[in-house]
């Protein structure tokens, strides 16, 4: 009798639940059009100049040194890659096609590098205002790739922390290195950069994108997959046997005294729990209802778009069960019992706070440029650096920049390490 009491109640639990769903945000939506361009790009698309460039591809490779037949003129390569590079960095449309493809990445990385070079050439001739217009143009480039979580197949493992080396670094050299004078157009570079934040897409916007993509996979997690329990038992079947194997060698080996190599490891139980959990996992799908996947989907989706919206999403070390992504997992005896199968849904889909991380670090490389330039034009007009960042405002800057993850000012001490922020970023 209590074996079939405790059967009913966690085929209700995995079925009905005990506790309600979130309920939807009041203007959740979810428009295609507003966040992702169509495969026809338009003229004033960012993306459209690059794959202007790209099918531009002999001067590309002729721009990096690579061999074409026949080779082009190398000055003239030259000024092709960087008319499609200005022509993207002033694109007022930044979404990006659902068809971002392997040489879009190739193009973007050589635009960005072939700039880059050329940004340093002008300030080895000695034209900083020159050099520093094109590093605003690269950040101004660079803003449509942001997040790197979004765009992940753009940047290495290190995420946006790759600027520190192909933009800021150079930036500050460039900055520090060059002449006094130009302040006119120095300050107005200056302003330029504080404008380049507002070319970022909306946090909200990205997070939409990513739940488009993703929302033919989130309507797999409906359907259980008995497929990959079946597939899991045969291979804890192989490791087993590899086991038993292993077992009567070494018993064997034992008994005649030639036994070589040290104790083997055994992973009997692991082989066993592995594929079970596959199949609780497809018991608890099977169970549920297959419109509490979608309803629970768009409660999670129009949260967290308004959550964006309004700069309130809670910080990755608060549990929130709404929030997608891994991090939410639900605790105790809910986690089992209380639809299991639709609440664990959440936790395939991208967590949105990886994204806003993402944004925030690549801002704060964006502010350490700005401060850079700020305390240069400082030290040539009044002969010393600030002793403190207030003493740029309101000369310089409207408001002492903030580190965009946690609003903290930067650290600065003119008197340590020169001007104070080689590790501005790396102090978070």
């Amino acid at each position: 009798m209590m074996l079939v009491l405790f059967v009913a109640f966690t085929l209700c639990g995995w079925r009905y639940g005990f506790s309600a769903f979130p309920e939807p945000a009041p203007d959740a939506d979810l428009e295609r059009e507003l966040v992702l361009a169509e495969l026809a790009l338009p003229t004033n698309s960012f993306w459209f100049h690059v794959r202007a460039a790209q099918n531009d591809a002999r001067a590309v490779q002729a721009a990096h040194g690579m061999p074409t037949y026949p080779r082009p003129d190398l000055e003239s390569a030259r000024a092709r890659v960087f008319r499609h590079f200005a022509a993207a960095a002033a694109a007022t449309d930044r979404r990006p096609p659902p068809d971002l493809a392997p040489q879009d990445v190739t193009i973007v990385r050589g635009m960005a590098i072939e700039v880059r070079d050329l940004a340093l050439g002008l300030s080895g001739g000695g034209d900083t205002v020159g050099a520093l217009r094109l590093f605003v143009a690269l950040w101004e480039f660079e803003a449509a790739l942001v997040p790197s979580t979004e765009f992940t197949a753009f940047f290495d493992e290190r995420g946006v922390a790759y600027l520190d080396q192909t933009v800021v670094v150079p930036f500050q050299q460039v900055v520090w290195a060059g002449p006094s004078g130009a302040w006119d157009e120095r300050r107005e570079l200056l302003r330029a950069l504080s404008a380049v934040a507002g070319r970022l897409a909306p946090p909200d916007h990205t997070f939409a994108r990513q739940m488009l993509r993703d929302v033919e996979f989130h309507r797999t997690l409906a359907e259980p997959d008995w497929s990959r329990v079946g597939r899991s038992f045969g291979m804890a079947g192989m490791l087993i046997r590899q086991d038993v194997g292993r077992l009567v060698t070494d018993v064997l080996e034992r008994i005649v005294g030639r036994r070589i190599g040290g104790e083997p490891n055994y992973h009997a139980a692991a082989h066993v729990l592995r594929p079970l959990e596959h199949l609780l996992v497809a018991l608890q799908t099977w169970a549920a209802r297959p419109a509490d996947f979608e309803r629970l989907r768009h409660a999670s989706i129009s949260l967290t778009l308004a959550a964006l919206r309004a700069g309130t999403l809670p910080p990755a070390g608060a549990r929130v069960d709404w929030v997608p992504g891994s991090g939410n997992r639900r605790a105790g005896w809910r986690r089992f019992w209380d639809r299991p199968a639709a609440w664990r849904s959440l936790e395939a889909l991208p967590d949105p706070r990886a994204g806003l991380a993402s944004r925030q670090s690549w801002l704060g490389y964006l502010e350490v440029c700005r401060l850079n330039l700020a305390l240069r034009l400082f030290r040539d007009q009044h002969g010393e650096l600030p002793e403190r960042l207030e003493e740029l405002v309101p000369e310089l800057l409207e408001a002492v920049p903030l580190r965009p993850w946690d609003g903290r000012p930067f650290p600065y001490d003119r008197a340590v390490a020169g001007w104070g922020l080689e590790n501005a970023v790396a102090s978070r």
